[in-house]
């Protein structure tokens, strides 16, 4: 994605998306992860927690993976990562790998950047965003 289409894809995005899944939404309510899900909920998005432990958080059913999520819920406008680069690119693989629409968009928190994320989604035409903070692009 192209800087100069960056802000104008992003507010697009996030004015019509509802349903984003967060992997790595940790439980800890000091962790950004957790803050940034708490503030997408009360903006009325509908979150989906991709945790290795735990039941529920924010009040949401937690899966193990998005292959899991997207099996029980089918698809998301935006997948949403507190990972590190190796596991953003994992993930990207997993994207790849599920039905076509299963993920309207990948985005990577701030600080994260992955060049091998950007061409594989390019590839398959799916949007990614990079070190963007998500609540800091919807809240201008």
């Amino acid at each position: 994605m192209s800087e100069s289409t960056d802000s104008q894809t992003i507010a697009q995005l996030l004015k019509t998306a509802k349903t984003i899944a967060i992997c790595g939404l940790s439980p800890n309510p000091q962790k950004d992860s957790f803050l940034v899900a708490q503030y997408l909920q009360t903006h009325g998005f509908a979150i989906t927690p991709i945790y290795p432990k735990e039941e529920t958080i924010l009040g949401e059913r937690v899966y193990r993976s998005l292959s899991e999520a997207v099996a029980d819920k089918g698809h998301f406008d935006i997948v949403v990562a507190f990972r590190n680069a190796k596991a953003c690119e994992a993930l990207a693989e997993e994207i790849v790998s599920l039905p076509s629409g299963s993920v309207g968009a990948f985005w990577m928190q701030l600080g994260i950047r992955s060049d091998e994320v950007a061409s594989l989604l390019g590839t398959h035409h799916i949007p990614n965003i990079q070190d963007k903070c998500i609540k800091i692009e919807h809240a201008h």
